[in-house]
């Protein structure tokens, strides 16, 4: 888990500095952890006229299922691992064989089970975006990619290169 990384580094060797932020209000460094991850909640769903749109065929569309995502600006594409699929009833038979290879942050390889068309809509304001989701055996979350982030206007058009406020 995530306060695991901060239990480590806390006790990592003498004269390393704990994590620190620029307080904009004092003018100085603060020593702090890092804001949480950007967390989301959104519905998600499969229909079949996507998936005829495309040529494939979905046996049953899947329920609304409202579940939790990180909304993720570096990544370029949706992702989720074996324990979403399950919950959205989606079988390996179900899923498009995926024509791409993905790379996590560090830079390594990660298996790819195969893709799912969606509907992605945000539990807040009901903006709706629709999203080839990958299915990873080795991702934990759902991850909002960069695209699915503007769609839902989570982030502006055109970020980061944004006008700042």
């Amino acid at each position: 888990n995530e306060s695991a990384v901060f239990e480590e580094l806390d006790t990592m060797s003498e004269g390393a500095l704990p994590h620190q932020s620029w307080d904009h209000m004092e003018q100085r460094w603060t020593q702090r952890r890092s804001p949480p991850q950007p967390l989301i909640d959104v519905v998600i769903s499969t229909h079949r006229s996507d998936y005829r749109t495309h040529g494939h065929t979905l046996r049953h569309e899947t329920p609304h299922l409202i579940t939790t995502a990180m909304a993720d600006t570096g990544c370029q594409s949706c992702l989720a691992g074996p324990k979403l699929m399950r919950a959205l009833h989606l079988t390996d038979d179900d899923l498009i064989p995926a024509c791409l290879i993905m790379h996590s942050a560090s830079g390594t390889n990660m298996p790819i089970l195969g893709a799912a068309l969606t509907r992605i809509t945000t539990q807040s304001t009901g903006r709706q975006t629709r999203q080839m989701l990958y299915f990873s055996p080795i991702a934990t979350k759902l991850y909002l990619s960069l695209a699915t982030c503007t769609d839902l206007g989570l982030i502006p058009t055109g970020f980061p290169l944004c006008t700042p406020t």
